[in-house]
C-alpha cells in the first residue's frame, strides 16, 4: 500500500514551484510508492467552508483533516510545502512511534508529522467543528502536544539550523521571508495580522542553491507540467477574450446519458474554459471540478474525480506535452470519462510555443 503524504499548500500558483521541487525530492529518494495529495483551501467542498481569520498560512487548519478523510485507519504524513526532502521518506513513514498518536518535532512543531489515524479518532474533533474555529490550530497545540512523540529534528530542520547539507534529512525553509520561490501570500497573511514582512535572500547560499538545483531537476523531470510557460501565457491571453469552454454544453445530453449510466459522485472538467459544462449539467448532486491550465485560478493540478470530462483539448495541446496530458488523464480518472478531439488540419509555430489550429 502507498505512503500516504498530505502536503498544505495555497490555493493560487503561488506555491507552485515549492510544490515540483517537494513532490519530486519526495520521489526522488523513495523506496516505497508515494500517495501526494495537496490540501488546498476550496478546492473541494471537503477543504471548503473554513474560518481563515487566525490562519497564519492559507493552510492552518487543514492538517487536522487528515485522520477523517483517511477513515480513521492507517498511518499518514504531513507536510508543509515550504519543505525539500533529502532523505527516504519511507524511514520517517516506518518509525516507531511507541503507541502515540502522532510524531511531531520538539516543540509542537506540527509542520510535519506523522500520524496514526485510528488513535487520533480520540483526540482531533469531527470536521464540522474544525472548520468553525479559527483558532483550531492554536487549539490543538495546547490539546495534543501533551500526546505525541518526538522524532530526530533532521526530519524538519528548520533552515538547515547549521547543519551541513548531507546531514539534513528534510529541510523546511521555516522562515517566510527567506523562501526561494517567493510566495505572495507571505507578505499578505503577515499584513493581515500586522506584522512587517520583506523578502530577503535566505541566510544559507548553500541552501537556496541546493533548492534552486531540485527545481531544475524537477521541470526538467517532470512528467506533470501539461504546458510550456511561454504557451500557458498565450492560452491565458485567449481564454481572456474567448468563450472558450463551449462544445461540452453543445453535446450535454450526449455526456449525460454516460454520467447517468455510472452515476458518479465527482466530475472533473478537464479543460474547462469557459464552464460551460458545468452550467449545462446544472446538477447540484454532483460535485463538479474545473481545471483549465490557461485559466490562472483553475490551474491548480487536480485531485483524480470518479468521472472525467474532456471536450476539444487534446487538439490544443503542444506535441512535446501530449503524452504527459494523456498521463496525466488517466491518474485523475478513477471510473470512466467522456474525451473528444477534433482532427488536426494544420499546426503553426507562434512564439516559441505551439499553437494548434483548425481551419
Amino acid at each position: 500500500m502507498a505512503i500516504k503524504i498530505f502536503v498544505g499548500t495555497s490555493p493560487g500558483t503561488d506555491d507552485e514551484p515549492a510544490e515540483k521541487v517537494l513532490e519530486y525530492s519526495l520521489r526522488k529518494f523513495a523506496t516505497e510508492e508515494l500517495d501526494i495529495h495537496f490540501m488546498r483551501k476550496d478546492s473541494t467542498p471537503f477543504y471548503s467552508g473554513f474560518d481563515t481569520s487566525q490562519w497564519y498560512t492559507p493552510f492552518s487548519s487543514l492538517r487536522w483533516t487528515i485522520p477523517e478523510q483517511c477513515n480513521f485507519e492507517g498511518r499518514a504524513i504531513y507536510m508543509d510545502v515550504d519543505q525539500l526532502n533529502l532523505k527516504d521518506i519511507a524511514e520517517f513513514y516506518n518509525m516507531d512511534m511507541n503507541g502515540a498518536p502522532f510524531a511531531c518535532r520538539k516543540g509542537g512543531r506540527t509542520c510535519v508529522m506523522l500520524l496514526d489515524n485510528e488513535k487520533m479518532k480520540d483526540l482531533v474533533d469531527p470536521l464540522d467543528v474544525i472548520k468553525k474555529r479559527a483558532d483550531y490550530s492554536a487549539y490543538a497545540y495546547q490539546k495534543f502536544t501533551p500526546y505525541g512523540v518526538e522524532y530526530d529534528p533532521r526530519w524538519n530542520c528548520l533552515d538547515g539550523e547549521g547543519r551541513n547539507p548531507f546531514d539534513i534529512w528534510h529541510l523546511h525553509f521555516t522562515n517566510m521571508s527567506t523562501q526561494p520561490w517567493r510566495p505572495a501570500w507571505g507578505p499578505e497573511i503577515h499584513k493581515h495580522h500586522n506584522i512587517p514582512f520583506e523578502h530577503q535572500q535566505h541566510p544559507r547560499v548553500d541552501l537556496a542553491a541546493l533548492w534552486e538545483w531540485f527545481l531544475f531537476e524537477a521541470v526538467n523531470n517532470d512528467d506533470t507540467v501539461m504546458a510550456s510557460s511561454e504557451y500557458k501565457k498565450l492560452l491565458e491571453m485567449e481564454h481572456e477574450k474567448s468563450g472558450w469552454g463551449v462544445m461540452a454544453a453543445n453535446m450535454i445530453d450526449t455526456i449525460r446519458a454516460v454520467i447517468n449510466k455510472y452515476n458518479p459522485e465527482t466530475i472533473l472538467d478537464y479543460g474547462a474554459g469557459q464552464g460551460g459544462f458545468k452550467r449545462a449539467l446544472n446538477d447540484p448532486t454532483k460535485d463538479v471540478r474545473e481545471y483549465d491550465i490557461g485559466i490562472p485560478e483553475l490551474s491548480a493540478r487536480p485531485e483524480p474525480a470518479e468521472f472525467v470530462v474532456c471536450i476539444d483539448v487534446l487538439e490544443h495541446v503542444e506535441l512535446n506535452y501530449v503524452e504527459n496530458v494523456l498521463k496525466d488523464l488517466a491518474r485523475v480518472t478513477q471510473k470512466a470519462g467522456y474525451l473528444m478531439f477534433q482532427p488536426l488540419q494544420h499546426r503553426e509555430n507562434y512564439l516559441t510555443g505551439v499553437m494548434l489550429t483548425l481551419q
